[in-house]
């Protein structure tokens, strides 16, 4: 999915599990978030972000429709993955989206 780079940040990783409300959780998010905007939480589910609620709701959809996409491919065959120049174009696009929101 193209569109899933310059949202999500690249690729989701799954942080370690801590329990939850602990600063491990925390500090295991933190280390897994880096400069995402999207992580998965081993044992408790997703955290979403976004410079506000709703563009953390739209990081949330595309997670969903890309994980959604992903499990079905990989039912049927290997899923096909972007080329790697293109998802170094769409994080270019990111960092600008990024940069944007700072102004």
């Amino acid at each position: 999915m193209e569109e899933f780079v310059p949202y999500l940040g690249g690729e989701v990783v799954c942080a370690e599990y801590g329990e939850a409300g602990s600063g491990k959780l925390a500090d295991n998010v933190k280390k897994s978030l880096e400069e995402r905007n999207a992580v998965i939480l081993a044992n408790h589910g997703s955290l979403y972000c976004g410079s506000h609620l709703e563009g953390a709701y739209i990081v949330l959809q595309y997670l969903e429709r890309g994980s959604r996409i992903y499990y079905l491919a990989k039912l049927i065959k290997e899923p096909y993955l972007l080329p790697e120049d293109v998802i170094d174009y769409e994080m270019d696009i990111f960092d600008l989206f990024k940069d944007s929101k700072k102004n």
